[in-house]
């Protein structure tokens, strides 16, 4: 994907909600509503945009909520990334 690309998707995601609530999003969807609104008032906090876009990609790749909230507490959320894909199967 284009970087020219990638600024479009991200002025879209901006203007239509906060990435905090697409953090929140996709945890409902992976993990149910109650265990997103756990993290709501933490990442209500968060006004830091590549954090929160770190924060989004943990999301998508945690296995489960303890994984999530490991990564919302580690001060380096791309080293824990790193190490999440790391441990991912290669298709």
């Amino acid at each position: 994907m284009s970087q020219h690309s990638i600024a479009i998707i991200e002025s879209w995601l901006n203007s239509q909600q906060s990435l905090g609530e697409y953090v929140l999003e996709v945890l409902a969807t992976r993990f149910g509503a109650d265990a997103a609104q756990i993290f709501k008032p933490a990442l209500d906090t968060i006004d830091d945009a590549q954090r929160l876009k770190q924060l989004l990609d943990a999301a998508v790749l945690v296995n489960n909520v303890e994984d999530f909230r490991r990564a919302l507490e580690a001060t380096e959320v791309e080293g824990f990334l790193e190490c999440r894909k790391s441990a991912m199967p290669q298709y």
